[in-house]
């Protein structure tokens, strides 16, 4: 397995997270940038291309990007902005409805069955019912599609494919802790 990466990671390389598995599992080609020297014992890729990861996700413009991977490329953020988009919207919406304690896992890129997860408490069983009901509707006003959902007094869960949303309990919250399992695979936002 080759893994592509920037010269300008060079410098960070060994702090990446489990880095000396990675050593053992790829084998790293790096992509020539801002001549930064790249020693000797690995692979050089000469793309004179200069693009950075890090601005197309600041701001992706078309022009900095190849002509053979510029239409998939803003494809893939603009579905992207659509779902922070969606994202920020039922945060919006739980926050309005009286939700409390609302936490969104962006779990992209992690071992996970989603990329965002949601989290609120409620304040009481019918608080919960009533707050996923109206998700339910604002949600399909959004044209969006809900996959299932999972209603119960204590814990409902809406999934919307590659998002969940938990609307809990105070009690249930405390008892099963998904914020902890979930941190373990991401820094949490807090709203």
């Amino acid at each position: 397995i080759y893994l592509i990466i920037g010269a300008d990671n060079l410098k960070s390389l060994d702090q990446w997270k489990d880095y000396e598995e990675l050593k053992k599992l790829v084998h790293f080609v790096i992509a020539t940038r801002d001549d930064i020297s790249i020693p000797k014992d690995l692979q050089k890729l000469q793309i004179n291309a200069n693009i950075s990861s890090t601005e197309l996700r600041n701001d992706p413009k078309i022009e900095f990007l190849p002509k053979s991977i510029a239409d998939e490329v803003m494809e893939f953020y603009k579905q992207r902005r659509e779902m922070n988009k969606l994202v920020d919207k039922i945060v919006e919406i739980l926050d309005e409805k009286k939700a409390e304690n609302i936490q969104l896992f962006d779990m992209r890129g992690k071992d996970y069955i989603v990329d965002d997860v949601i989290i609120a408490t409620t304040l009481n069983p019918k608080h919960g019912l009533s707050l996923a009901d109206h998700l339910k509707k604002e949600i399909k006003k959004m044209g969006e599609k809900i996959l299932e959902i999972e209603e119960s007094d204590e814990w409902s869960v809406i999934d919307l494919g590659d998002m969940l949303i938990h609307l809990m309990s105070p009690e249930y919250r405390t008892k099963y802790n998904l914020e902890e399992f979930l941190s373990q695979r991401d820094e949490k936002r807090g709203y």
